[in-house]
């Protein structure tokens, strides 16, 4: 069955084999294109938020071939994860004997092992990038009309989306900056 969502063109399939057929053949026709990704990637050319297409495809066969072999990972990785959780071990001595919400911490340790592995060096300001990603992941996740009717240029003024993607831009611009 075929739906027409605003600009976006929407299939429901009745079985896996067909949706199978469909995400193989016609892929590139109902992958999303978000106006924050193309500002926040400069261009779409961040793998994480390029539109999926070829050059999506290209640079997911180089990581996984090239770069994130399991080996690789583990082998590149390890000194970094050992210290993030070594510190994780040090907060909680300091804490013994009371109580303590270990979600925010392993949370934070999480993202730091990720940030030191993608930019190579401890960051400064750890809660600002995380408050940061939070934000474009919350950014992300919402619906949005504007995202619906794409070439309507003025909703993206007047739904704020563009002074929201500005404002993310910069954010980001600014933690950026500090890795």
């Amino acid at each position: 069955m075929h739906l027409q969502l605003g600009e976006i063109d929407t299939i429901i399939v009745s079985s896996p084999e067909t949706a199978k057929l469909i995400m193989k053949t016609h892929d590139i026709s109902f992958a999303p294109s978000l106006l924050l990704a193309e500002d926040v990637s400069h261009g779409n050319r961040s793998i994480a938020l390029a539109p999926y297409g070829e050059y999506w495809r290209q640079m997911r066969k180089i990581y996984l071939l090239e770069l994130l072999t399991t080996k690789r990972v583990l082998r590149s990785f390890r000194t970094i994860r050992e210290e993030e959780v070594l510190d994780l071990r040090k907060w909680m001595a300091l804490r013994q004997g009371q109580k303590i919400d270990l979600t925010e911490r392993i949370s934070s340790a999480s993202y730091s092992t990720m940030v030191r592995a993608s930019v190579g060096k401890k960051i400064a300001e750890k809660a600002k990038f995380i408050a940061t990603i939070r934000k474009i992941a919350e950014f992300l996740s919402i619906f949005r009309i504007a995202d619906v009717y794409s070439s309507i240029k003025f909703l993206h003024v007047t739904t704020g989306v563009r002074r929201k993607i500005d404002e993310m831009h910069a954010i980001g611009q600014d933690v950026g900056d500090h890795c």
